[in-house]
């Protein structure tokens, strides 16, 4: 029944997907806590704990305006008591991607209608949680502070051409070279990990993307391998077998852990999709917790904004996501402000202003290569900042 490491309980239950079409009632999450207890190594009671509220916490197709009970969640907990049936087998039966052959090629549709087969079984109880259980719940751990948690997804949005993909790559490089800081917030987490970059759009211009963020921080070597890679080729992540495959190649490359994981964009990942659709995005969310579990990362994607300014798509994003920031520029003008919409654990009190420095880089037939790199500006610069 026991999982072979904490680490490996950890990215298989961070794995499963936390929808109603397998866990369609209280008694179905009992069965999840039973089998956590069961795979749970000696000396973490505490951490499997929190990883079974976490998972409670993540519904990814709850109904507008519904979440789970973690007071209720805690009860069934404190309930599951030995013998136990179910352990570590059961959860990695349960995790992405086992619903599947590795040849499958599989749309958010073969998802849903393949995990409706499911069997979950059954549990029930009711307890509330204590000062002293309260005292025992992790704080806040940061990868990049006030801005980006050691653990989770998040979703960077705003219009297109505002410059949010340079801000997400300057972050990936920050961290990549093990940086102290990004622009004043230091970076301290995600435990030494490197950062994957998943270039589906702006790929074109990567080369001079890097170039001018090289060459403006003094960064004369190549950037380890095991610090930083790139995937420009398409990927579809409504698609198990692609994630399968990225997750392969990731540990293929010997990167064992990372700290960061960049989508940009959240569109071109998901090509064909309806990002108004529910099922889609759960879908979408649940492949970036694969990836989570898989590699250690903090997921961000990149996505656009809707015509009313706010982020696009279903609903699911923002009942999704642990950190939401959008960046906001105005037409003509190289002075933007980076605000955090929501933080799930942390104070959303980052609101600062970034000017996109123009880098001349190399001749070519046209011009003069150039490249963005964004610098953060104190208030006496702001006087442009939308």
């Amino acid at each position: 029944l026991l999982a072979p490491s904490w680490d490996d309980l950890k990215r298989t239950v961070e794995s499963i997907p936390n929808v109603s079409a397998v866990f369609p009632s209280r008694d179905s999450y009992v069965q999840v806590a039973y089998a956590i207890k069961a795979a749970a190594p000696d000396g973490h009671e505490h951490d499997a704990r929190e990883l079974y509220l976490e998972w409670c916490d993540r519904w990814l197709d709850a109904p507008d305006g519904k979440e789970n009970d973690l007071d209720v969640a805690y009860g069934d907990w404190k309930r599951a008591q030995p013998p136990f049936r179910v352990g570590f087998q059961w959860l990695q039966e349960h995790a992405f991607g086992a619903f599947f052959q590795p040849q499958e090629r599989t749309t958010a549709d073969d998802m849903f209608e393949a995990v409706q087969h499911a069997q979950p079984t059954a549990r029930k109880g009711l307890q509330l949680l204590t000062d002293e259980d309260i005292q025992h719940r992790p704080d806040m751990k940061w990868l990049i502070a006030r801005h980006i948690p050691e653990d989770g997804f998040g979703i960077l949005y705003g219009d297109p051409g505002t410059g949010k993909s340079f801000l997400a790559l300057d972050m990936a490089l920050h961290v990549a070279t093990q940086k102290p800081d990004w622009h004043g917030d230091s970076i301290t987490g995600g435990n030494g990990g490197g950062v994957l970059y998943i270039a589906g759009e702006g790929a074109g211009d990567f080369k001079a993307r890097l170039a001018a963020w090289k060459q403006t921080h003094g960064q004369t070597e190549p950037i380890p391998a095991d610090r930083f890679r790139v995937v420009i080729e398409p990927l579809n992540f409504l698609h198990a077998d692609d994630v399968q495959r990225l997750t392969a190649a990731v540990k293929d490359a010997g990167l064992n852990h990372l700290s960061l994981i960049i989508v940009d964009t959240v569109s071109r990942a998901i090509p064909g999709a309806d990002e108004n659709a529910q099922k889609d995005m759960t879908i979408f969310i649940q492949a970036c917790d694969h990836l989570r579990a898989q590699t250690g990362a903090f997921v961000l994607g990149i996505h656009h904004a809707g015509k009313s300014g706010d982020m696009r798509g279903s609903t699911v994003f923002p009942g999704g996501a642990d950190a939401i920031f959008r960046f906001e520029r105005k037409k003509g003008q190289m002075v933007g402000r980076l605000e955090c919409m929501k933080m799930k654990a942390g104070p959303d009190d980052a609101r600062n202003a970034y000017k996109l420095d123009k880098v001349s880089l190399w001749p070519t037939e046209q011009g003069i290569q150039t490249s963005l790199v964004p610098a953060r500006v104190d208030d006496a610069d702001r006087k442009s900042v939308v």
